[in-house]
């Protein structure tokens, strides 16, 4: 018999066989650990791979939804190096939820979570988690239980809470107190901490518990914490510190008590931390610091004390910190630095004293203090004497601005004090020669800005070979000696603008041939003499715009920017203007007096790489074009608000390579044909705001390179003459700005189009003018559109097919018009439209069907300020898909039908900022509410009343037509022969759901309740998602089973019973059986019975 096997059994075998996945063969590069497939399968979160793990996300979900996900990610038995869980509803977390995963991070950041239960991390998550990390939530008890089921947990941080207390046995069960390295419960109402509770945590190195509300420590607060290094109470509010509180910490490196209520520093508080590194304690109330208070911190590098009320440093206060880096005073109350204040400081890199009231510094107050950066800035400092800096070599910068100086004694700084910048910026600086500058060989930058300097004198600078900046602005300068600068051999930035320098001679500025920009501008030159920048020879940039000058002066030749804006220039002489240049780039004359005769032929001749030449805001009545003439390099011309009236054939003559032109906010009211000939390259031409009523056709021959042209703010009324487009020429033409004309009608001849011509018109703007009507023969020139608004005209009527035959169309704007019905067939739809603009219409209803058909297209509609009663339930798919919608500013009638609106806020997690100021306007209960707030049991389709379930007391909603969402739905419900009930179910809600009840109660024909007391009920924990309710066998027929949830604390949430509930008979329902098993089984059958 073992040599004939039957074929059903070959068959069945091969059948298995065929059904396992195969494991061997080639295997593709890429991350060790791999995602489960489909997706589907850890919806609703995301998953990326990874070398170390996987990095799973999940937002917005419950328990029970995330329990499916994590039971198929678990299957996989990869690692999680990473798992977030981000905006959950959930208030409580528990159950075997976790336990199956191998995480080692987990987050849980912004959900309502309250309480953490005791086997939340029971199993293999309790061995594998590292990091658990709870921010941003409402817990209100310290997991303590849960803690104990971790065995190897190194970071805990609790960011975000309710917690009051922490308890004395917070880690004193489990393994967590031996691996535990950072604990961090920041952020929360927390008022005391136990010194018990955190005595077991002999490993931890950094505790912090900063923005708590903790008033005060107790002695031997931190006791046995001996490895910590980093504790922060910053901003709690604690009033007193003492050496106990602190003498258990002796490895401490870094102290933060800042923004507390500390009044006082007891003698030696930090005696006993002597490795600390760092001690923070801004703003806080300590009114002076002794001679004691830091004794024994001879490790210090950074001390910050700003933002206190100290008035007094006691002398000698900082002496036992050798090693100390940084001192910051900044914002108390001292008044004066006395005598080697900080003397033996020899490691100091900052010592920050600013916005005190400082009015004097004694003599000695930084003797020997080297390669620091000293700030005095913001007080009331009006004399340094001598002997204040001695033996200060390499100071990095010093901070002297905002006080009151009126000079700096000469002996103030020895011969081997100087810094790298020196800042006097806003004093009272009125004599140069008050800022010793002598010894100074390492000054870099030079800032005496904002201050009544009236002259630079004769032997002002020494020879300073690294000075490279020096700022002058706003001061009185009128004078300077001429050579001044010239032992300056590194000078590249000077700043003089804002000065009342009247002219420029010849040796002022001197050979300074390594200067690249100059500032000279709002003086009040008048003359720049022939020769004074001309020995300027790196010079780059020159700035005297706002000033006097009204003749052209002889720039350097390695210039490339001049800014002559703002001055009293009336024309140009001929040649002799300037000399040949072959660097300069941009030259601007705007704001100035230039007229025509001033702008004779071969004036900037001599200007042959010029590129940009701006015009702006002169007296300019007709195109300069003699004085353009050879400027054959020009790219720009701008000749924005002069007196253009009429533009001649020709009007700029040939500029082979000028791309752009703007005359805007002219008076053109007249141009002839060919009016911009020999500008072949012509790329932009800016029209806007002029006097222009027509143009004729032939205004634009010959600008085949044409891509942008601006005629907006015109009087224009038409673009052909009934026969030509006058943009037939413009054969590049891509945008077209028409806006606010007076255009009332469109021909076929309004935009070139041809057969045989690919014109390029994609952009084109005719808002604010006075169409109204769109009719066909708009199409012939549009059919390449891609973007078309018609805003803010009078549109009353959109003639049939007309944008549907817009293919190309993407943005379409007919906001503010009179539209009172948008017909479905005008749409078409145009299949790549991602914009649609009908805002501040009369629009009562839309095309749903055409709209909806551009689910995957359409990322934006504005509907807002229309007469719109209610959201069209057909474009809900597309607002699920993402587009966005605007509906602000209509009559809405808020019922059932915006449920759905109401149920994506809840799977979105959040309320999109075009929907926060939807309001209702009907029904009058709920007028004036915005959509987001309105209760959804409130909304109703129907008259019937909401009931209670007898018995439970769980609420009971009958909504006919897009009912309330349900917790659950059924995927098969079958009651056998002996009365029991199979069901199987899925969770539809992504509210707080947790566990289930399933339960059955008797009911007659009619379905109405004949009991009010179940036959059966089962708790069903929230993994589950099948089950087996028993009945007792002489149990009325027939039966309502119900399959109700409860939120994670417990409570019962409201029954859907059109969706939850099901009416059984005896032995009905439907057993459901794959047909290949079927056949399977029906085979074997008739084998055994042959």
């Amino acid at each position: 018999m073992l040599r004939f096997v039957p074929p059903l059994l070959l068959w069945a075998f091969f059948a298995v066989l065929s059904s396992q996945p195969v494991r061997g063969g080639y295997e593709p590069p890429g991350p060790r650990y791999r995602c489960p497939t489909p997706p589907s399968q850890y919806h609703p979160c995301s998953c990326s791979p990874g070398e170390d793990g996987l990095y799973i996300k999940c937002e917005n979900a419950n328990l029970a939804i995330l329990s499916t996900a994590f039971y198929n990610i678990a299957a996989t038995r990869a690692p999680i190096e990473l798992l977030e869980l981000e905006r959950c509803h959930f208030e409580r977390l528990y159950g075997a939820l976790l336990q199956p995963l191998l995480v080692r991070v987990l987050r849980v950041s912004d959900t309502p979570l309250r309480r953490v239960g005791a086997d939340a991390f029971a199993g293999t998550v309790g061995t594998a988690l590292r990091q658990l990390h709870i921010t941003r939530t409402r817990l209100h008890d310290f997991p303590s239980l849960a803690l104990q089921q971790i065995n190897n947990l190194t970071e805990l941080r609790v960011v975000g809470h309710n917690i009051t207390t922490l308890p004395r046995d917070a880690f004193s069960g489990g393994k967590v107190a031996e691996h535990l390295v950072k604990l961090t419960l920041s952020e929360g109402p927390l008022t005391a901490l136990a010194p018990a509770a955190l005595a077991p945590l002999r490993r931890l190195k950094r505790l912090d518990v900063s923005y708590n509300n903790i008033s005060s420590l107790q002695r031997a607060q931190f006791k046995g914490l001996r490895d910590c290094e980093v504790l922060d109470l910053s901003h709690n509010g604690l009033e007193k510190v003492e050496a106990a509180h602190f003498g258990d910490l002796t490895r401490l490196l870094f102290l933060n008590l800042s923004h507390n209520h500390l009044s006082n520093l007891p003698r030696s508080t930090f005696a006993r931390n002597s490795l600390l590194l760092v001690l923070n304690l801004t703003s806080n109330a300590l009114p002076k610091i002794d001679v004691t208070t830091f004794r024994g911190m001879r490790s210090i590098r950074r001390l910050y004390l700003a933002y206190n009320r100290i008035s007094d440093v006691a002398r000698g206060a900082f002496d036992s910190l050798t090693r100390v880096g940084t001192i910051d005073l900044e914002g108390n109350r001292l008044t004066t630095v006395g005598f080697q204040m900080f003397q033996r400081l020899t490691l100091i890199e900052r010592i920050h004293l600013a916005r005190n009231n400082i009015t004097s510094v004694e003599a000695g107050a930084f003797k020997e203090i080297v390669y620091a950066h000293i700030d005095l800035s913001h007080n009331a400092i009006k004399k340094i004497p001598a002997g204040t800096f001695i033996q200060c070599t390499n100071l990095t910068r010093l901070d002297l601005s905002h006080n009151l100086l009126t000079g700096i004694t000469k002996r103030a700084l020895d011969e081997l004090s100087y810094p790298g910048e020196l800042d006097l910026s806003f004093n009272n600086i009125s004599d140069f020669t008050q800022v010793p500058l002598q010894n100074m060989t390492g000054l870099r930058v030079l800032n005496i800005s904002h201050n009544r300097i009236d002259a630079i004198p004769r032997n002002a600078f020494p020879k300073l070979y690294e000075l490279h900046t020096i700022d002058l602005s706003y001061n009185n300068l009128s004078e300077i000696w001429p050579g001044s600068f010239q032992p300056l051999f590194s000078l590249r930035s000077l700043d003089l603008a804002h000065n009342a320098l009247r002219e420029l001679r010849g040796g002022t500025l001197g050979a300074l041939h390594t200067l690249l920009h100059l500032d000279l501008g709002h003086n009040d030159l008048q003359d720049v003499a022939r020769g004074a920048l001309t020995r300027l020879s790196s010079l780059r940039a020159i700035s005297v715009r706002h000033n006097n000058v009204s003749k052209p002066f002889t720039p350097p030749p390695s210039l490339a920017h001049l800014d002559l804006s703002y001055n009293s220039f009336k024309g140009l002489p001929e040649r002799t203007a300037w000399p040949t240049m072959n660097a300069l780039l941009s030259l601007d004359f705007s704001h100035n007096q230039i007229t025509n005769e001033g702008l004779p032929r071969g004036c900037l001749s001599n200007l042959l790489t010029l590129q940009s030449l701006e015009f702006a805001n002169n007296s300019i009545t007709h195109p300069p074009r003699e004085a353009l003439t050879d400027l054959t390099s020009l790219q720009y011309i701008g000749l924005r608000n002069n007196k253009l009236h009429r533009l001649e054939r020709g009007a700029f003559g040939r500029l082979p390579v000028v791309f752009t032109l703007d005359l805007s906010q002219n008076m053109i009211n007249n141009i002839s044909e060919r009016a911009f000939d020999g500008l072949l390259q012509l790329q932009t031409l800016n029209l806007t705001s002029n006097n222009l009523t027509r143009i004729p056709n032939g205004a634009f021959q010959g600008l085949v390179s044409l891509r942008t042209l601006d005629i907006s703010k015109n009087k224009l009324n038409s673009l052909d003459n009934g026969t030509n487009s006058l943009l037939e020429d413009c054969l590049s033409l891509e945008n077209l700005n028409l806006s606010y004309n007076d255009m009332f009608v469109l021909s076929k001849r309004s935009l070139p189009s041809s057969p045989w011509v690919p014109y390029k018109l994609n952009n084109l703007d005719l808002s604010y003018n006075r169409l109204p009507v769109l009719t066909a023969e708009f199409l012939p020139g549009g059919r390449r559109l891609e973007r078309l608004s018609l805003a803010s005209n009078l549109l009353s009527e959109l003639r049939p097919g007309v944008l549907g035959n817009l293919t190309n169309l993407r943005y379409l704007d007919i906001s503010s018009n009179l539209l009172k019905v948008f017909p479905g067939p005008m749409l078409g739809p145009p299949p790549n439209l991602t914009e649609l603009r009908i805002a501040s219409n009369r629009l009562i209803t839309l095309p749903t069907k055409e709209l909806a058909a551009l689910k995957f297209t359409l990322k934006l509609l504005d509907v807002a300020g229309n007469r719109l009663s209610g959201t069209p339930v057909e474009l809900i798919p597309q607002l699920l898909n993402g587009t966005i919608m605007k509906f602000e500013g209509n009559p809405l009638q808020c019922d059932c039908r915006i449920r759905p609106i109401l149920r994506w806020f809840s799977e979105k997690g959040s309320v999109p900022e075009e929907w926060s100021n939807v309001r209702c306007s009907e029904p009058d209960h709920l007028a004036g509410l915005a959509i987001p707030e309105v209760p959804e049991p409130r909304l109703s389709c129907s008259d019937k009343p909401i009931s209670v379930l007898p018995s439970t007391g769980i609420p009971e909603d009958n909504g006919i037509e897009y009912d309330p969402a349900p917790d659950v739905r059924f995927r098969k419900v079958q009651r056998f022969e002996n009365g029991s009930i199979s069901a199987s179910w899925y969770v539809w809600t992504r509210s707080d759901v947790a566990d289930f009840l399933l339960l059955a109660r008797p009911v007659s024909e009619s379905g109405t309740s004949t009991s009010n007391v179940p036959l059966a009920e089962v708790d069903l924990s929230y993994i589950e998602r099948r089950a087996i309710l028993p009945i007792p066998a002489n149990a009325q027929n027939p039966l309502q089973f119900c399959v109700a949830t409860r939120d994670s604390l417990g409570e019962l949430r409201p029954l859907r019973p059109r969706h939850q509930c099901r009416v059984l008979s005896e032995g009905s329902g439907s057993i459901k059986i794959q047909s290949t098993l079927i056949g399977m089984l029906i085979s074997a059958f008739v084998y055994l019975w042959l």
